[in-house]
């Protein structure tokens, strides 16, 4: 059973869910239901005996969401959402020098199984406007973990891919960014 001590991370981390249980990895996980959990009980039994035939959750954690692809629809769903990004959280947020530092220390922890590559996933160009709002040498900061730790930095552009709602991809994205990501890093 994985378990984290959050004590020392800022005191929004410590509220957020990772921040509120000890363990990650049990099923069914009582400490995130009793903790984290925050919607109705209900909710599980309604979504066990009516469940949305769009989402499947597999053994291996992907939530796979089938969507039909309609380009109006995707368009109308991102632009909410980028809306609610620049106008909502835009402001609200900063870069985090808690969460720099432990992309730093999990980089290090995981270079003692193996290879680490640093993967920039492709995004709309809405939403990439939108993160270089935040900041705008994102790119620049990450290369230069990457160097200190030894490690490559891949950046990938949006050619080719949609993305329904700005920052994911659609499920036929998905599956072709995979092939090349796996390819690239093999």
């Amino acid at each position: 059973m994985l378990r984290y001590n959050f004590k020392s991370a800022p005191e929004i981390e410590q509220m957020l869910e990772l921040g509120v249980i000890e363990n990650y990895n049990s099923y069914p996980n009582y400490n995130y239901l009793r903790k984290a959990y925050s919607k109705s009980f209900f909710n599980i039994i309604l979504d066990k005996f009516n469940p949305d035939e769009r989402v499947t959750l597999h053994e291996n954690g992907w939530l796979e969401i089938s969507l039909t692809y309609n380009k109006e629809k995707f368009n109308k769903g991102a632009t909410e959402k980028l809306t609610y990004y620049k106008e909502e959280l835009l402001p609200k947020y900063k870069i985090s020098p808690y969460r720099i530092e432990y992309l730093e220390k999990t980089i290090t922890y995981l270079k003692k199984f193996g290879k680490v590559v640093l993967i920039r996933v492709p995004i709309d160009d809405r939403m990439q406007l939108i993160e270089e709002q935040l900041d705008k040498n994102f790119n620049e900061r990450v290369l230069r973990i990457a160097n200190k730790h030894n490690v490559n930095y891949r950046v990938y552009d949006n050619k080719d891919y949609i993305f329904p709602d700005g920052n994911h991809l659609f499920k036929e994205s998905g599956k072709k960014f995979t092939k090349r990501l796996a390819k690239d890093t093999n």
